[in-house]
């Protein structure tokens, strides 16, 4: 609710409690998604450049494979990690099941997309994505 705009006033009338019980567990959720995004980024040696807990996201920099890394959360697909590359994604088994979760995570976060873009393939559709989440980013 609270990715579609909706005010911790308008959360808890919805829901049918205090507002003050949605900001206590708006708190605790966001502590742990940002944990989340955290621990994904330690473990996996990449450098943080910026962190939105509330969206689910963060962008970082990977120095072994020298490219950006984007670490998103949603409710769906978990912890997911973005590697960023001109890859040829045709190829790839994985095809179908990346596409997939990218649609997934555009839709739980009301993202417009064509239907062109829909097709595109996985490294080019998480291109789309992202920036309409993050905005264009300046290294």
């Amino acid at each position: 609710m609270r990715l579609n705009g909706y005010s911790q006033a308008k959360i808890a009338r919805e829901l049918g409690v205090t507002r003050q019980a949605i900001n206590k567990y708006l708190n605790i959720i966001d502590n742990k998604v940002n944990e989340a995004l955290l621990e994904t980024a330690r473990v996996n040696k990449i450098d943080l450049k910026r962190v939105d807990f509330k969206r689910g996201i963060a962008l970082g920099y990977s120095p072994e494979f020298k490219v950006r890394v984007i670490v998103s959360y949603s409710a769906s697909n978990g912890v997911q990690l973005w590697y960023e590359h001109k890859g040829q994604c045709e190829k790839c088994e994985k095809l179908d099941k990346c596409r997939e979760i990218l649609l997934v995570e555009a839709k739980e976060r009301n993202l417009k997309l064509t239907e062109t873009e829909t097709t595109l393939p996985p490294s080019k559709l998480a291109d789309t994505i992202f920036i309409q989440i993050l905005g264009r980013v300046k290294e």
